[in-house]
């Protein structure tokens, strides 16, 4: 774990739980205090999110892992995870709307929730060997970590920044980790994987 590599990858999952956190919960909050939603629209649309990114959208991303490899497809979320959160941005600096702050939430939530399905196969695959069990609870850990630290600072950020701003330093965060995650042996200690391994026959 004192690698190189462990270190950037724990680096990684601590700064994309965080960034996700942070704009989460402080969206939340907007949409309630000053976006007309109240509670219960709220943990509806909520539930319907988790749902799409946690059972279908979790289904296809497998498959699509598994076809093409697992890095690329983790590479390639990140950096929709940092499209989506400029998108989010856009929205949250046009007149307030309902339906905009809905469509914020719902870029902001599924696509990194997209993410951590490439990224939990990947983490496995660099866990091997002695202490693997012990490497995937800390790289496990550390995604817990981010997502509480995300949480707890986001009051604090949310009166230094608005909304859109708070979107956009996702963005940047995000597209940090697509950078680092454009280089898999650099994280994952284990080459350019990209390509899934392929059976070979024998007469």
């Amino acid at each position: 774990m004192r690698q190189r590599s462990a270190l950037a990858l724990l680096a990684l999952c601590i700064a994309e739980e965080a960034a996700t956190a942070v704009f989460g919960v402080h969206l939340s909050v907007a949409m309630i205090q000053r976006g007309d939603w109240d509670a219960a629209s709220l943990s509806r649309l909520q539930g319907g999110l988790a749902l799409l990114g946690g059972t279908a959208g979790a289904l296809l991303i497998g498959h699509w892992s598994d076809r093409i490899g697992h890095y690329r497809v983790l590479y390639w979320l990140l950096a929709t995870c940092a499209a989506a959160y400029v998108a989010a941005a856009v929205m949250l600096m046009l007149p307030q709307a309902a339906w905009l702050n809905g469509i914020a939430l719902a870029l902001s939530s599924v696509v990194p929730a997209l993410a951590f399905v490439a990224l939990a196969p990947a983490v496995m695959r660099s866990s091997q060997g002695v202490g693997a069990a012990t490497r995937f609870a800390v790289f496990m850990a550390s995604l817990n970590l981010g997502g509480i630290l995300g949480s707890a600072a986001a009051g604090l950020v949310g009166q230094a920044l608005s909304s859109w701003q708070i979107a956009l330093a996702g963005a940047c965060i995000f597209s940090a980790c697509a950078v680092a995650a454009s280089h898999p042996q650099r994280l994952f200690n284990a080459g350019d994987d990209n390509e899934p391994q392929r059976k070979s026959h024998h007469k």
